[in-house]
């Protein structure tokens, strides 16, 4: 019988693979930049990661959502900004309503595709 040689390379453990996030299936009701949106954040969402992680990231991913969803994008600013450690949601309301009324900050829903991108996301739809 012929027995293995010994590898002390079998023992060292293997570096783990980066998985890519699973294809996102998204309602077929939704206009472009709406289900481009949706599939940016439940990318975000399956690494839970944190874009709000300073106040000015925060605040510009407020009102690019408040630009371009108004009162529709308080959702998405939820879903982003509970990975915040502090995050608390009457907080985030508030910040949503500011973000609201200050509609026309020159911030557009560009400016969340490329926080997004910069953080590591694949844009690409």
């Amino acid at each position: 019988m012929k027995t293995k040689q010994f590898n002390p390379y079998d023992w060292i453990p293997k570096p783990a693979t980066k998985k890519q996030a699973p294809p996102v299936p998204v309602e077929k009701s939704t206009t472009g930049l709406e289900h481009d949106t949706e599939v940016i954040v439940r990318r975000i969402e399956s690494y839970q990661l944190d874009l709000t992680l300073n106040y000015q990231d925060w605040l510009t991913i407020g009102f690019a959502l408040a630009d371009y969803f108004g009162e529709n994008g308080r959702n998405y600013f939820h879903r982003l900004s509970r990975f915040y450690p502090g995050y608390d949601f009457n907080n985030c309301n508030r910040q949503y309503d500011k973000c609201l009324s200050g509609r026309r900050s020159g911030v557009t829903i560009k400016t969340f595709f490329y926080l997004a991108q910069s953080a590591g996301i694949n844009i690409r739809v």
